[in-house]
């Protein structure tokens, strides 16, 4: 018994012995990320014996690899036109809170989006610059607990069996563990988002399928990847659990940012890539012969579990998991390892209010992993948002272990209006992790325990909140209703803006989500277009009667001593100083929103002279075309400004057919030279404008084009040669050009200048520098919201103070109208910013009331009257300090000059006509402008393209637009080339009566050529709705097939093209959903894609239609689409855009056709049909050819 006793005795005095040799930490930090630098250098400045273990050799390492394609999403605005460090910090999300002011992000990159490699350099130069004690290549294995003199203490162990001692750990390793889905079937063949190769050459004309759509604890990866392939792969298909989530509908920077969604526009778009939605457990992958992989659902067979691919048509060659990452919980032992939440949020551990585990004691967390508590909410996903809070993290930390309560400062009575008006303005942190803190910080219900202040008379809570259920997926967040509050009406405020809570005691709990509970009182400061809130109509003096209200005192009155003690518990450091009230007058009626508008567009403004000249050189005709400049194409060597084209130049499509990669070419004009495609000019998904004028060069040249440089035409007149009236061409030489008819392609050249006071101190797009460095630091506001504009402001924003956008009309983002015309992914950083709050903005207001002042000092102030026979009487300068720069990008107009002919006037007659700089048209060949306002800067013309004032003057290329404005493709090369192709064939009947090309098809092979058509036919899918292939139901099943009539000459079909309808007539177009292509429209929601072959005719994506009219008919819709017909067919829209499925597409169109045709279609071998031979008189047609065989 004795030598029992000893032994223990001796053992317990060695295990003494090894732990006095211990390292012994009052705070131990796992990981030196961002999360746990922040936190260390609040301790260190705290003076706490603290370490961090980083199992890298530097910190941040997660940063060196990941973003996969080193472009960090994270803001960094280096210009503000504020020197306010706190301001500053609501624009800059990747700085790290010190007192070192050199230590900011803005020091070390001067991009926008910066280089991942920038963030590591600057998190090494923060932990090195402020001397913070980490230990590298320190790899902590596990972490256990155990008891030693009565202390419950952490026990470290490094990979080198080195031990060391905390009281507190704070666990900082971020979701560092890729998400694999282990247990799915065949997710072997997949490839992972942290290994797979970023070399886009190895993606050339490969289906690739990309699982995640960005819902995960690294934000974005899936788009990112997608984005970084999309040029060079095939087709490009992201596969989801859930709807998609865009950051500019949540206000969520987790969500999808405007940065990586080209994918989406691209899809809406209709151009091979696609969206998936589905719960990737519930499928399974496979590897077929070919070594490429099929994705099915998986199906239980008796005891087994098969996958049904049935249905799924798409091969893949490359399958890439973007599934997120988990939180590693490896390291943990029993007793120390933290629970996890549940659901959704089950990568998390599970932690209470003031970050500490729920199960294990004192252990804490920092960093991303303290974002359940505001998952998809507010911004404790990133740095800008979690940086504030480790700083609370800090300071719970002090009260708890060394009894020092929340920092807070004691303000008088008359400087409290002051302070909570300068925390308003400036504060960051409440600004940027909205509704989840306050200037009383801790949402818990201990606050008195957490904090250290006791609660005796009530307090105040200030937060930053959006709206209730403005910050939802598919939430119409640019609508004009959201934005139409006053001070009165502040309760209502959607965007973001100040809420104060006043509690006359402490509360138990808050919300289940975080957000504080119904408060005794409460005041919301109006929501401000500036996020500026120090207007004192608008702001400061309700603010201030809601606190006389609360305080019962005069907050105008002095008092000489201080007799009301708050405290403010405020994150950060006290703010001494008082701010300016600027007493404005910003007349609420107009609407500082988040609109956007087409005005005219840069990419519409393509020539098509050259297409015109092919068709009627390859028909042999007499033509020339005059070019003022010595080149083709020669505005493009000057717009788009900043160079980069819109139209898509889709160099892989998977498909060798020329015609159905032509639905992807959007800048190639019609040829029978397979070389002259722009995707042998550019492997750019958006070219260079370089490069079109190249193509378009060669193009002229290597088809010899009858083209003569140089050669201005100044006037156009008619006049009489042989008793035929002609057109008189005058060139600036005064040599004269006789011509019978006249193709006007000029397109939309001219910048379009408003009637608008003080307009001369704009600067005009056409004319602007395109040196970035001009606007560092400077307050821009450009007049339009076109993408001309947008291409402006994206390319200034990097170094611009602000960026403010004006226009007059309706949100048109082309992800929701499915016009390539409006505002596309590629130039929306701007609508990101704004929603996010970060300095750029969108307004709304009419330009006929608008104003342009210049101050004395330089500046611009912008104003507004209520008509035009008002004086200016309201500031609307967005700052209210002014304007460095203003400008003008609205857009194009004909080369226009307005002229009313007397004559007709004296008759009643008022009509505008258009003409061209210096007169060029002469009496009687002035064309009209269109009659709508929407359109009145196009020419009035017919269906066949011709004047409607001028006989025999026809428009080509974009003039035409006016006949799809906003509608269609007309607007662009890939819609304009097929109108004019349809014009050179109106031409070729008019004048030489050559009717439009046909081919006679009997009913067998009308079936299958229809659903050729249907899968490769570029006109009719870029022409939506304008453009329909027309088949003329003959007798004895021999039919005329004519592609891609324009819908508007239909009723005159005879007249036209020289083609008549006898026994009625097909047609055959794309088109969207009704009601489908609306400005705001969410196009992303699930139940618009939730169609079967039944209800075809509900399909609202771009999908055939066939109809049936048993006549011809006398008029089309007001907007060119075609009238009700006798019958009509919809084929089911088809996610792949490919209408080949038997069960979905083939076999419907089959019984429809059979069912007018009264015939059968389907197809009977030889054998078959000797059999049914024998028993029927007659035989289906298939039949009659076999047996003939």
């Amino acid at each position: 018994m004795m030598k029992l006793i000893l032994s223990i005795l001796i053992l317990t005095v060695n295990l003494l012995t090894i732990y006095a040799k211990l390292n012994h930490y009052q705070y131990c930090i796992i990981g030196s990320g961002p999360g746990g630098l922040q936190i260390a250098y609040y301790l260190q400045q705290a003076k706490r014996n603290y370490i961090i273990f980083e199992r890298n050799n530097q910190s941040g390492s997660f940063f060196s690899l990941y973003p996969r394609h080193r472009r960090l999403l994270s803001i960094n605005k280096i210009q503000t036109g504020n020197e306010n460090y706190h301001f500053n910090l609501r624009h800059d999300w990747n700085s790290l809170l010190s007192h070192d002011d050199s230590l900011r992000m803005s020091r070390y990159s001067k991009d926008y989006y910066p280089h991942a490699d920038d963030m590591v350099r600057y998190l090494n130069n923060f932990a090195n610059r402020l001397q913070l004690n980490i230990q590298y290549n320190t790899n902590i294995i596990q972490i256990s607990r155990g008891l030693l003199r009565g202390v419950v203490l952490f026990l470290l162990r490094d990979q080198n069996k080195t031990f060391h001692l905390c009281n507190v750990t704070i666990i900082s390793t971020g979701l560092s563990k890729p998400n694999n889905y282990e247990d799915v079937v065949g997710i072997q063949y997949t490839e992972g988002y942290e290994s797979v190769s970023v070399n886009s050459s190895d993606f050339i004309d490969k289906n690739v399928l990309i699982l995640g759509q960005g819902m995960s604890s690294f934000r974005n990866s899936a788009f990112e990847t997608a984005q970084a392939i999309s040029h060079t792969a095939g087709l490009l298909h992201l596969h989801g659990r859930n709807r998609l989530r865009i950051a500019t509908s949540t206000h969520y920077i987790g969500d999808i940012r405007a940065v990586n969604s080209r994918v989406i526009d691209s899809y809406q778009l209709k151009t091979l890539d696609g969206l998936v939605e589905g719960d990737i457990r519930k499928f399974g992958f496979i590897k077929t012969e070919d070594g490429k992989i099929r994705i099915g659902r998986l199906m239980r067979e008796g005891h087994k579990i098969i996958i049904d691919t049935e249905g799924i048509r798409t091969k893949y060659h490359h399958v890439i998991r973007c599934l997120g990452f988990l939180f590693d919980n490896s390291i943990f032992k029993k007793g120390a390892r933290p629970k996890m939440r549940k659901s959704n949020l089950s990568r998390y551990p599970k932690i209470s209010s003031s970050y500490e585990s729920v199960t294990v004691p004192h252990m804490f967390f920092a960093g991303s992993l303290v974002h359940s508590l505001d998952y998809r909410h507010s911004g404790g996903c990133c740095i800008q948002g979690f940086r504030y809070a480790a700083r609370a993290l800090h300071y719970l930390l002090e009260w708890r272990y060394h009894r020092n309560p929340w920092p807070s400062i004691s303000i008088k009575t008359t400087h409290l209006l002051n302070h909570v008006m300068t925390r308003i303005n400036q504060a960051s942190g409440l600004y940027q992790m909205f509704a989840i803190l306050t200037d009383v910080i801790l949402i818990a219900p201990l606050i008195s325990e957490l904090t250290g202040h006791m609660i005796t008379h009530g307090f105040i809570t200030l937060t930053f909140e959006y709206g209730k259920n403005f910050s939802e997926p598919g939430t119409d967040t640019l609508g004009t209703d959201n934005f139409s509050h006053t001070a009165k009406s502040a309760h209502r405020s959607k965007n973001i803006h100040p809420i104060l809570r006043y509690y006359s005691r402490p509360f138990q709990k808050t919300e289940r989500n975080g957000r504080l509970p119904t408060p005794d009182k409460v005041h919301h400061v109006v929501e401000d277009f500036l996020s500026d809130w120090t207007s004192y109509n608008h702001h400061t003096y309700q603010l201030q009667l809601f606190l006389q209200t609360l305080l019962k005192v005069d907050l105008n009155e002095f008092y000489a001593d201080s007799c009301f003690k708050l405290y403010l518990l405020i994150i950060g450091f006290a703010l001494h100083y008082s701010i300016e009230v600027y007493q404005t007058s910003i007349l609420y009626r107009w609407c500082w929103t988040r609109r956007l508008d087409l005005l005219s567009h840069l990419n519409i403004m393509k020539r098509l002279g050259l297409q015109m000249a092919y068709s009627l050189q390859r028909a042999g005709r007499d033509y020339i075309v005059f070019e003022k400049h010595n080149i083709a194409g020669s505005f493009f060597t000057h717009y788009p400004r900043h160079r980069r084209l819109l139209s898509l130049n889709k160099q892989y499509t998977g498909s060798l057919n020329s015609e159905f990669n032509l639905r992807h070419d959007w800048n190639t004009l019609l040829s029978d030279n397979d070389s002259l495609k722009m995707t042998r000019y550019s492997d750019d998904l958006y070219p260079h404008a370089d490069q079109l004028v190249r193509y378009l060069n060669d193009y002229a040249n290597r088809l010899q084009l009858n083209i003569q440089y140089q050669t201005d035409i100044v006037k156009l007149s008619r006049g009489y040669l042989n008793g035929i009236n002609m057109f008189k061409l005058v060139d600036q030489h005064q040599n004269i050009h006789l011509c019978n008819v006249t193709i006007i392609s000029t397109g939309l050249s001219k910048p379009k200048i408003p009637d608008t006071t003080g307009m001369q101190y704009a600067e005009g797009y056409e004319s602007i520098s395109t040196n970035t460095s001009e606007y560092v630091n400077k307050n821009v506001l450009i007049l339009g919201q076109g993408n001309s504009a947008f291409e402006t402001a994206q390319a200034i924003s990097n170094v611009a103070g602000l960026v403010h956008l004006y226009g007059r009309g309706g949100v048109r983002l082309a992800t929701s109208t499915h016009y390539i015309g409006d505002l596309r992914a590629v130039n929306s950083k701007i609508v990101d910013s704004y929603q996010l709050k970060s300095l750029d903005g969108i307004v709304e207001g009419p330009l006929e009331n608008f104003g342009i002042l210049k101050r004395k000092k330089g500046l611009i102030s912008i104003a507004l009257r209520g008509t035009k026979d008002e004086l200016f009487t309201h500031d609307m300068t967005g700052t209210r300090k002014g304007y460095h720069h203003v400008i003008r990008c609205l857009g194009f107009e004909v080369s226009i000059y307005i002229y009313v002919n007397e004559h007709l006037k004296m008759m009643g007659v008022n009509y505008t006509y258009i003409g061209y700089d210096r007169s060029i048209f002469g009496q009687g060949c002035r064309p009209r402008s269109a009659k709508k306002e929407s359109i009145e800067h196009y020419p009035d013309i017919k269906a066949n393209y011709e004047a409607v004032s001028v006989a025999h003057m026809y428009f080509a290329g974009a003039l035409t637009h006016s006949l799809d404005y906003r509608h269609s493709g007309g607007c662009c090369i890939q819609g304009f080339r097929y109108s004019v192709r349809a014009l050179h064939r109106l031409l070729e009947w008019r004048y030489h009566q050559v009717p439009w090309p046909a081919k006679l098809l009997s009913s067998e092979q009308l079936l299958y050529y229809l659903s050729m058509r249907i899968n490769q036919a570029s006109g009719t899918y870029q022409m939506f709705g304008m453009l329909a292939d027309v088949v003329l139901i003959g007798d004895n099943h021999q039919h005329l097939y004519l592609e891609e009539v324009p819908t508007r000459v239909i009723p005159n079909l005879e007249n036209l093209a020289g083609r008549k309808v006898t026994y009625g007539f097909l047609a055959l177009t794309f088109e969207y959903g009704k009601n489908f292509s609306q400005p705001n429209k969410d196009t992303l929601d699930r139940e618009n894609y939730s169609f079967t072959a039944r209800n075809a005719y509900r399909s609202r994506n771009i999908h055939p239609i066939l109809r049936y009219y048993k006549h011809h008919i006398r008029a089309t819709e007001e907007n060119g689409l075609l009238a009700d017909a006798d019958k009509i067919h919809h084929i089911l829209e088809d996610f792949l855009t490919d209408w080949s499925s038997q069960l979905h597409h083939r076999f419907y169109l089959r019984l429809f056709m059979e069912n007018l045709l009264k015939t059968h279609l389907r197809y009977f071998d030889a054998s078959f049909c000797w059999k049914i031979a024998m028993i029927y008189k007659t035989l289906p047609p298939s039949c009659s050819r076999a047996i003939a065989q």
